[in-house]
């Protein structure tokens, strides 16, 4: 989700999501945006085990 979308934020968030990085400088086009990673638990996992299987949703992993 971009930054700065509080529409989405919000949305996102009502239904659960959490932010778990980060992304800067995502360029589409000749737009360059900061980026929120969301997660959500699916089936009683935990954002734990979620990032030891998505290495690049990672706070510390620089995209």
């Amino acid at each position: 989700m971009v930054i700065g979308n509080a529409r989405a934020d919000r949305f996102w968030a009502s239904l659960g999501y959490a932010q778990t990085r980060v992304r800067s400088g995502f360029q589409v086009g000749d737009q360059v945006n900061e980026l929120r990673v969301m997660f959500k638990p699916l089936a009683g996992g935990t954002l734990a085990e979620h990032l030891a299987l998505v290495p690049r949703d990672r706070p510390e992993n620089a995209l």
